[in-house]
């Protein structure tokens, strides 16, 4: 959505709570209209296994009850949501 914006020459206003560049919030003030993007590892809560730093083999504590609070703490402030999701490279997910 933020390339489509920007190639239609509309300049937007960053309106963001804060620096963190994962979590960027843009005001396109002539069609009214907001876009934010939220960034979380996983879609659901996940907590490594291990304690007291990663573990390199990918234990990791999944809830797949319970959203990521990164995005999850936002979303009733949106009329619409798109999910994009990717594979991370570094090993595999179960």
């Amino acid at each position: 959505m933020g390339c489509l914006e920007s190639e239609a020459g509309q300049e937007s206003t960053d309106v963001s709570y804060g620096k963190d560049p994962k979590f960027k919030h843009h005001l396109y003030n002539e069609y009214k209209f907001n876009l934010e993007s939220s960034w979380s590892p996983d879609l659901v809560k996940a907590i490594d296994a291990k304690l007291n730093g990663l573990t390199f083999n990918r234990l990791v504590n999944v809830y797949l009850d319970e959203a990521h609070e990164a995005w999850m703490s936002q979303i009733e402030t949106f009329s619409y949501v798109i999910d994009s999701t990717g594979t991370w490279l570094f090993g595999s997910v179960l």
